[in-house]
């Protein structure tokens, strides 16, 4: 059976069920490159385990950003279950 590095990040939030869950990223601000392959993994097993009911208190995706459009960071705010 395949098990991606999003079902494992999945899994861990089903498993341990925290009330808070954040990822911080260096790297490159664009979607491409080894570091930015983490963050789609950390936010694909986000999006999964949301979808199994998952529904910590806070959670969100932080990596640098374009200083000049963003103010020198960029993140990513997960929408909770209501």
């Amino acid at each position: 059976m395949y098990c991606s590095l999003a079902d494992i990040i999945g899994d861990i939030c089903m498993g341990f069920n925290p009330g808070q869950v954040y990822g911080f990223f260096a790297g490159e601000p664009v979607m491409s490159g080894s570091g930015a392959k983490y963050r789609y993994f950390y936010t694909e097993g986000i999006k999964k385990a949301l979808q199994k009911g998952f529904k910590p208190a806070r959670l969100g995706c932080f990596w640098p950003g374009n200083h000049s459009h963003t103010g020198g960071s960029r993140s990513r705010v997960f929408p909770l279950p209501g």
